[in-house]
């Protein structure tokens, strides 16, 4: 059973609870260990009412909220690998209903030379987790460390960025953002968060897609989200981030270009990731990647 099935039938046995709640008054619950005094079991009425109800939101609105999870993938340099370093690749695979996802859903990433690895997860509905999988690109079949990791909503609608470390104890990981702090709280402020900004296009590369394939080194970069009163920065890594000097068309709808862009990594480090940032009064605001991309040979 998956994660996402367990908190639908959480959710769903809360809901009937709540509603036997109401039927049954609740009275003869509050009596024991509480005072007589009427104001008193009515505040503990409410209070549970209230705390029952943000559960119930919590549990069967989190799979229903999708988005784009930033995620940065660390493993220490000081761990003994059975490759060279510069061979470890990095899979994010979507977990949902169904499973693992397949095809262009999973994205693919390289470390760089501390041990970083930056990715951008697509997850629909129902997919609250993802498969962290460290593999040797040589032997692409057999995985070195992996990691089953949930997304919470903030995560995926970018409002934070995850960070995932490998710790020395094998197929363990450090969870930075700890989804078990406040949870009902961040479900009910990312479905507002959600419907405020679904009138507004998103900040986010188009062009060229994850795991693209390009003709050439030199690139264009498109996308849509930017601040017409502002300007677009990008960086590629290859083995490092490299500033990229090109210019900027910022359109009054938001959507935006940039050229040219230098896709010149080799051997091992054709295999690229373009980061975009917005840039307003020397202020450097919401970032966004794209990772995979190859330079046909």
């Amino acid at each position: 059973m998956t994660g996402t099935t367990i908190q639908f039938v959480v959710g769903g046995t809360l809901l009937c609870f709540l509603v036997w709640l109401k039927i049954h008054d609740f009275g003869k619950i509050v009596e024991v260990g509480t005072s007589r005094s009427p104001k008193v079991k009515a505040w503990i009425k409410t209070l549970t009412h209230v705390a029952l109800g943000l559960i119930v939101s919590a549990c069967l609105l989190d799979p229903l909220i999708p988005g784009f999870a930033s995620l940065n993938i660390e493993l220490p340099a000081d761990l003994a690998y059975p490759t060279l370093q510069e061979n470890l690749r990095v899979r994010v695979i979507p977990l949902g209903l169904l499973g693992q996802s397949g095809g262009d859903r999973i994205t693919y990433a390289a470390f760089d030379s501390e041990g970083f690895a930056e990715v951008l997860s697509h997850l629909t509905l129902l997919e609250t987790r993802v498969e962290i999988q460290v593999f040797d690109q040589t032997q692409p079949l057999e995985t070195i460390k992996s990691a089953n990791v949930y997304i919470s909503p903030f995560v995926r609608r970018l409002l934070v960025r995850k960070t995932i470390t490998f710790e020395k104890k094998e197929n363990t990981v450090n969870r930075k953002l700890s989804y078990m702090i406040a949870f009902p709280t961040i479900l009910c402020v990312a479905v507002l968060t959600s419907l405020a900004r679904s009138a507004t296009s998103e900040f986010q590369i188009t062009a060229p897609k994850a795991n693209a394939v390009v003709p050439g080194e030199v690139i264009e970069v498109s996308g849509v989200g930017a601040d017409p009163n502002g300007t677009v920065e990008i960086e590629v890594l290859t083995n490092d981030w490299y500033l990229q000097d090109g210019k900027v068309r910022i359109n009054p709808d938001g959507t935006w270009t940039f050229s040219p862009v230098h896709l010149a990594g080799k051997g091992t480090y054709n295999n690229h990731t373009v980061r975009a940032t917005i840039v307003k009064d020397g202020h450097r605001g919401k970032a966004v990647t794209v990772s995979g991309i190859v330079r046909r040979q």
